[in-house]
């Protein structure tokens, strides 16, 4: 029951001295509210000041709000997408345009003459009195969304003005956290103590004094910067759940705290998500699979990745024990640990966990703070790389003897030059530049995410800098170069990103060009050896898994369209769908309808389309 927090042992408000403290925000001030919470004009509180209040706090239940949307309620039916109608009926997703809501009903706007199908995908001649739904109608939603209620709770500070307890640091001098969700208290056994029960969204003052979070706290407060100082709360495992302390004998869980102190609280991990709509997992590259998660399924999540900036920032939750990522949604909306603020995500959790860099937790990332010199397998100097733009991946850490500098010391061999969106222009898979370049490890300004091991030593780049090719050596090389046609005709190579193909094809000609040079030395053969080695290594193309090659279903096709971009998308080329006319000859621009009508095309450089073959990117 909300408000029964007041009633407990240590609730927010009971002191003599009562006074709130309000929170360190953005740019120092919080606005007031009057008594039914909404703002006044030109009237706020400064933060980390201490202002007194009267009475009780005020509980605004409200109305019940959505979290969630019925256009995001995707259904996967056989070979479709469909949005539920409510009451057993679902129209297909592409013939609904929009929803709105009036009168505290939903209603859905049909954009063509559409059928209504079941559960099966077996169409419905009589539902609710219609054989279908008319194109410009709008439809009734007959199901109920999935609601909460989301109270204000409100600190009265005098004359008419109230401040919201979601921007309180401290109640009667004491620290506090806010919950999240209405929670029980229970004592060092675990065991319920009593029927108190306390309201989400109230302040509740906890046990001892929060400090600097470390690696191995399991609740900590976001940084709101990398200077920024992140603080946890101790906290006890009972029966396995972590609780914090709130008065003698008395704990909450950890899992319903939203603020410590008004800062945000993230969770270390694993934490509970459930999936609101049907939806394909994505990749380890993030694009979109065939693999199905459903409606109202229940995943542990051991990490969170973001990619790009501001608006074009996504955040993806890694599924433990597999290799897939699921899609949080608008990125500007993260983190909120409030689930009604969570309408728009593809998934509600209670407690977020910090984002780490999605480049840094599958490559190892150079940057530079200064314009630094380039090198080739030799240690020659072959131009300039530019400090702004790009963070570059390097798959070689290497030592390499220098003719200039008559030493030898380590070099990052970069493979790719990685811009991340920052706006609506860019790309949202960001811009990803293929390089065949070595900088000197002293160059560089930040070295992050994977760890690279030098594949020589020192010792051996001064060994071997005037030494002639050995006939090991040439015998190595010899046999990968062999082997060249037979990996390009691979799938591994075949489908791997344009990219990936050219570092590839970049490697070869490098290490060809040395094999047929007599005055290449042993060192730069076994540089470029290692290079073609380990690009190599990197090619992971593969088909898309299908049921019918001759029949793919929406889901198949959009995972077979992104591996047809990925591999086709470079030197001026792009990859789109056409579909023939229904009742006329040609072919539209379009998404995809199915695979009778729909073919996936390839514009080259000069504007000529290709019809692509989907056998040759799937397999069933």
């Amino acid at each position: 029951m909300l408000g029964a927090a007041l009633l407990f042992s240590r609730p927010a408000q009971a002191s003599s001295d009562k006074t709130i403290t309000i929170a360190p925000t953005y740019d120092g001030k919080v606005s007031l509210l009057d008594k039914k919470g909404n703002y006044i004009s030109n009237k706020n509180v400064r933060s980390n000041k201490s202002y007194r209040y009267y009475g009780k706090p005020l509980i605004i239940k409200g109305k019940a709000v959505f979290i969630e949307r019925v256009l995001d309620l995707n259904t996967y039916i056989g070979k479709n997408i469909y949005i539920p109608l409510g009451d057993g009926g679902y129209v297909k997703s592409e013939n609904v345009t929009s929803s709105y809501e009036k009168d505290g009903k939903i209603y859905l706007s049909i954009r063509k003459n559409s059928y209504i199908y079941d559960k099966k995908g077996k169409r419905i001649k009589n539902y609710h009195g219609q054989s279908y739904l008319k194109a410009g109608s709008n439809f009734q939603y007959r199901a109920k969304l999935a609601s909460t209620y989301n109270p204000m709770v409100l600190y009265n500070i005098g004359k008419g003005h109230y401040v919201n307890a979601q921007y309180v640091s401290k109640v009667d001098g004491k620290g506090v956290v806010r919950l999240n969700h209405n929670a029980y208290v229970y004592d060092k056994k675990g065991k319920r103590v009593g029927k108190t029960v306390l309201g989400i969204n109230t302040l509740v003052k906890y046990v001892g004094k929060w400090k600097k979070a470390t690696k191995n706290s399991v609740i900590f407060t976001l940084k709101s910067d990398k200077k920024d100082t992140s603080y946890t709360l101790p906290t006890k495992k009972i029966k396995g759940t972590t609780y914090v302390a709130i008065g003698k004998n008395a704990y909450v869980k950890t899992v319903n705290l939203e603020l410590l102190n008004g800062r945000t609280i993230m969770a270390k991990g694993p934490i509970k998500l459930t999936v609101k709509h049907d939806q394909a997992a994505l990749d380890s590259k993030l694009n979109p699979t065939t693999k199905i998660y459903r409606h109202s399924q229940k995943l542990i999540s051991d990490y969170v990745v973001s990619f790009g900036y501001g608006d074009m920032q996504g955040i993806y939750y890694h599924i433990k024990g597999t290799n897939y990522y699921l899609d949080w949604g608008p990125g500007e909306e993260y983190p909120d640990n409030n689930v009604t603020d969570q309408e728009s995500a593809n998934f509600s959790v209670r407690q977020h966990m910090q984002d780490s860099s999605y480049l840094d937790k599958h490559y190892t990332m150079i940057s530079f703070n200064k314009t630094v010199p380039t090198y080739d397998a030799s240690g020659k100097v072959t131009g300039n790389l530019k400090r702004y733009g790009s963070n570059y991946v390097a798959d070689q850490a290497r030592y390499i003897w220098n003719d200039s500098d008559k030493k030898a010391e380590l070099y990052y061999h970069l493979t790719t030059g990685v811009s991340e969106p920052e706006g609506d222009e860019d790309p949202a898979k960001g811009t990803w530049t293929p390089f065949n370049i070595y900088v000197k490890a002293s160059d560089a300004f930040l070295v992050t995410g994977l760890k690279l091991k030098a594949s020589n030593t020192l010792q051996e780049a001064e060994a071997t800098h005037d030494q002639t090719v050995t006939e090991t050596t040439k015998q190595q090389v010899d046999s990968l170069l062999a082997k060249v046609n037979s990996v390009k005709a691979s799938d591994e190579y075949r489908l791997s990103s344009f990219e990936m193909r050219k570092n590839y094809d970049q490697a070869v000609a490098a290490l060809t060009k040395a094999k047929d040079n007599s005055r290449t030395s042993q060192s730069t053969v076994s540089t470029l050896l290692d290079y073609v080695q380990n690009v190599q290594k990197q090619l992971d193309g593969k088909k898309i898994k299908v049921k019918d090659v001759n029949d793919l279903s929406k889901v198949e096709a959009n995972a077979v369209f992104s591996l047809m971009q990925n591999v086709n998308t470079g030197d001026k080329m792009r990859v789109t769908i056409y579909t023939d006319f229904a009742s006329k000859s040609g072919r539209y621009q379009s998404g995809f309808k199915n695979s009778q009508r729909s073919h996936f095309v390839l514009i080259d450089a000069n504007s000529k389309k290709h019809d692509l073959n989907v056998s040759d990117y799937a397999t069933d």
